[in-house]
């Protein structure tokens, strides 16, 4: 079962809103067997999702309830993660930190869509299988296009506006995401 790892700063906000969205968009276009999930660099193990997040989410139909936040070295088995996608560079830089061996597989969100986006199928018309996926994503990306654009600003001390400001950035990658994975 191919893993995703998706990574912010405290794991209270912007990690497990896109880890309960993404598994729920897969889930309504009839992807199973991924398994999805979340943890911050620098997260206090155990606490709550944030409550605009959390209501977001029930807002679209998405249960929430009984999330609670990890460190990312508390993620077992790292280095088998499949994918891992990051809100931040220097969330990813916290993860090749932590796990250098992982590097091929690791991507900011923006990142990662933005390779994955211009990705054609191939001439039967499949996608590749999800390895095989990450793989030609990574031979995809573009050397030194990382920049600030790349970073997915953190709402939690915002207001409601920057939350749905939030909400907004993240829902075309989660869209890309969908399709690629529900093609595969």
């Amino acid at each position: 079962m191919p893993r995703i790892l998706v990574v912010c700063e405290g794991n209270i906000c912007r990690s497990p809103y896109v880890e309960h969205a993404l598994r729920a968009a897969l889930h309504e276009h009839g992807v199973h067997g991924v398994r999805i999930e979340s943890a911050g660099t620098r997260a206090r193990t155990g606490l709550p999702m944030v409550d605009r997040s959390a209501t977001a989410l029930r807002d679209r139909g998405i249960d929430a309830d009984g999330f609670r936040s990890r460190a990312l070295h508390d993620v077992p088995a790292l280095a088998a993660v499949d994918l891992v996608l990051t809100l931040e560079r220097r969330h990813r830089a916290d993860v090749l930190d932590l796990e250098p061996s992982i590097l091929r597989r690791t991507f900011t969100l923006a990142e990662f869509t933005r390779a994955a986006g211009g990705m054609h199928h191939a001439a039967d018309g499949a996608t590749p299988a999800f390895p095989a996926l990450v793989d030609s994503v990574r031979a995809a990306r573009l050397p030194g296009t990382a920049s600030d654009s790349d970073d997915v600003a953190d709402p939690i001390r915002g207001d409601d506006s920057e939350h749905e400001r939030f909400r907004a950035r993240v829902a075309g990658p989660i869209a890309v995401i969908t399709r690629l994975l529900a093609q595969a």
